[in-house]
């Protein structure tokens, strides 16, 4: 059975744009709502535009305290719909609630998607954000990747501190 070789499981939530004309302005409002519920949780999280029509926060599944991967699933999957119960109403549609599943897979930081690049972004660049700007060519030629990393928030706490803030988090967006 397939579930026996998973050995972790990171908490993804996926923004995706629900316009039909390509603008991704509800995805940007939906990740900046989210974004504030992270900063003010202090989690250990990294934001990345998607490569097509959102974004992806991601938080590894070293800091997730539930070591069970199904029940760490079920428990993601119930943190993901209280985030969209808490969010603006012009948002929830953009919240992807059925990723949080065992079989799902994430497209990889730095991977391509049709010429766009599933970029970890600083607060700079998600503040600035404009889709053009993940395109591979302005990436190349305007952006340093070597030594980026995942970009990942808050690390510079303490891995008890980590631990307490994903805790709260858990215990608090957990139904």
């Amino acid at each position: 059975m397939y579930q026996k070789q998973i050995v972790d499981y990171d908490f993804a939530i996926d923004i995706d744009s629900q316009r039909k004309d390509g603008i991704i302005t509800d995805a940007i409002g939906c990740a900046k709502e989210v974004k504030k519920i992270y900063d003010q949780y202090q989690l250990p999280y990294s934001l990345r535009f998607s490569g097509s029509k959102g974004f992806h926060f991601v938080i590894l599944g070293k800091f997730i305290p539930i070591k069970n991967i199904t029940k760490r699933i079920k428990s993601i999957n119930s943190v993901t719909q209280t985030i969209k119960e808490t969010i603006s109403k012009e948002y929830k549609d953009c919240v992807d609630d059925s990723i949080a599943d065992d079989r799902r897979v994430l497209k990889m930081p730095y991977t391509l998607d049709n010429w766009n690049m599933v970029l970890p972004l600083t607060d700079d660049q998600f503040e600035r954000f404009h889709p053009d700007n993940m395109k591979l060519d302005y990436i190349m030629n305007n952006i340093t990747l070597k030594d980026r990393n995942l970009i990942t928030r808050n690390l510079s706490f303490t891995e008890k501190n980590i631990k307490n803030n994903i805790k709260k988090f858990f215990k608090e967006f957990n139904g």
